[in-house]
């Protein structure tokens, strides 16, 4: 029997019934992240993971001004260098007949825009073997990591009291997981002495220089340098996947479908005849084809958090159809709901394992279907970096 309610463990329930979304991730949600959940990512007080809406607000409002659009078009130009020695990389590869790792490539673009923005000092993965194969081995091993840690919480506190130099002994993972905070943490501490001996950096601001700064925003509290590793870290982890895992589907399907191949291709001509011409992201942003291929396809997005319901007068949702409506959900149950559930939903997105740009291009249609699309969840805690992540997929897909 299927039911849009699952109950998962036993202070946990599943929604799947995608009219329940907009009801738990909203602006101004009384629903807050689960601790139990979102402490296993050891991100403390970031905006990623700090779980009341009220702290959440004060680190979001100090980061937002860095990601907005005007500021993303001011990275242009380290986007597109770091893609241009992506292509250059890749093409010497391809001369030498060696093979190519593109998913690792596209991650490592993203990560090196990243790093240059947010420290001023880029970890060049683009240089590094296998563009930066250790680096991704590392953070994949984080996420196993996770998953343990959320069944046997005790074993978290024990691995995270462990001095680095044994946790590397008993546990590799754990000593990864202990080794980037650490280098997210010296970032951090660099920096801040850079800015307490200079007052500002040399060249330009980004976005550590910016949060250390008292005069940042108004009522601005610069953080502590605990509080900035955490923001460093979930960053730099966040960064590591996304724009990289959508980016290698979109590109296996451009190549492999004749016709998502040439249409791509017309339109790109049609936009950009002069080949020496630069691509830029204004222009790439309004070619609807592109668009519809790399940012709102179901099947280069995944993305879900659970909340968790701060008072006892918080509605069941979707359990109110199908029990007394004036059921209540109890104190601090934990309720969440999947992404990648919702654009596999083939009611909504009709045979949604297609991957079918054209579905975008009709406008009633699309109208109807972006309400579903949560690929950057939606509400206050919605992803940060979506303006950053839409530059950085563009220029990525067509320069490579």
């Amino acid at each position: 029997m299927k039911s849009p309610v699952l109950r998962i463990t036993p202070s946990e329930v599943h929604l799947s019934d995608p009219e329940n979304y907009e009801k738990i991730y909203h602006v101004g949600t009384k629903y807050w992240k689960s601790p139990e959940f979102y402490g296993v990512f050891e991100t403390g007080t970031s905006a990623f993971g700090t779980f009341s809406n009220e702290l959440h607000r004060v680190r979001r409002a100090a980061l937002s001004p860095l990601f907005s659009r005007k500021v993303v078009l001011d990275l242009e130009e380290i986007v597109q260098s770091k893609v241009q020695k992506f292509c250059d990389r890749t093409a010497s590869m391809l001369n030498d007949n060696q093979p190519v790792n593109l998913h690792n490539g596209f991650r490592a673009v993203s990560i090196d825009v990243l790093t240059d923005y947010a420290f001023d000092n880029c970890y060049d993965l683009l240089d590094k073997p296998g563009f930066g194969e250790e680096f991704f081995t590392m953070i994949r091993g984080l996420f196993g990591t996770f998953w343990f840690f959320l069944q046997w919480p005790i074993l978290q506190k024990i691995s995270m009291n462990t001095p680095m130099w044994l946790a590397k002994v008993l546990s590799k993972p754990v000593g990864m997981f202990l080794q980037m905070q650490e280098e997210c943490r010296q970032q951090v501490v660099a920096i801040k002495a850079a800015v307490d001996a200079h007052g500002k950096p040399p060249t330009r601001v980004t976005i550590f220089h910016h949060l250390l700064d008292p005069n940042a925003t108004e009522g601005h509290v610069v953080p502590s340098v605990d509080d900035l590793k955490y923001e460093a870290f979930s960053l730099v982890a966040g960064t590591s996947d996304t724009t990289g895992n959508a980016l290698t589907i979109a590109a296996y399907h451009i190549v492999s479908n004749d016709s998502i191949y040439r249409r791509l291709v017309t339109e790109l001509k049609e936009a950009f005849p002069d080949r020496s011409h630069a691509l830029d992201f204004v222009t790439l942003e309004k070619l609807p084809y592109l668009t519809a291929m790399l940012l709102k396809h179901p099947k280069t997005i995944i993305r879900s958090y659970r909340a968790i319901a701060t008072s006892d007068t918080a509605p069941w949702c979707g359990l109110q159809r199908i029990y007394d409506p004036t059921r209540r959900m109890p104190h601090h149950l934990v309720v969440g709901m999947s992404a990648w559930m919702m654009h596999r939903n083939q009611v909504i997105f009709e045979n949604a394992e297609n991957f079918d740009p054209e579905r975008w291009l009709h406008p009633e249609y699309a109208k109807r279907l972006e309400k579903y699309l949560v690929a950057f969840s939606k509400g206050s805690r919605g992803c940060l970096g979506m303006k950053y992540i839409s530059s950085g997929r563009k220029s990525l897909s067509i320069r490579g």
